[in-house]
């Protein structure tokens, strides 16, 4: 289960043809993944290789973004995750 508290952190509302729907933000939908899939993810590589994710099309991600997912997850894996992140300068 995802934290509760701020779930709607990083997501957006988004209509089309009279429907709508709630839609993560791209780095919320990937700590949603590390936080869900229970898989030490210390980079970028791996994850992107499995989920087949274009690294062109994802944004770069900022130290504030970071910091909100970290205070959101409270978590050592995402901690871990978007530590690296900062490491790798993916920021």
């Amino acid at each position: 289960k995802l934290p509760m508290l701020n779930f709607y952190l990083s997501v957006d509302l988004v209509s089309i043809d009279k429907t709508s729907f709630f839609i993560a933000k791209p780095w919320k939908a990937l700590c949603d993944y590390v936080f869900y899939i229970k898989i030490e993810y210390k980079n970028l590589s791996v994850l992107c290789e499995s989920l087949r994710i274009d690294l062109d099309e994802l944004p770069l991600i900022s130290e504030q973004e970071i910091a909100q997912l970290n205070s959101y997850y409270r978590n050592q894996r995402v901690s871990r995750f978007l530590a690296g992140l900062m490491n790798a300068g993916s920021i």
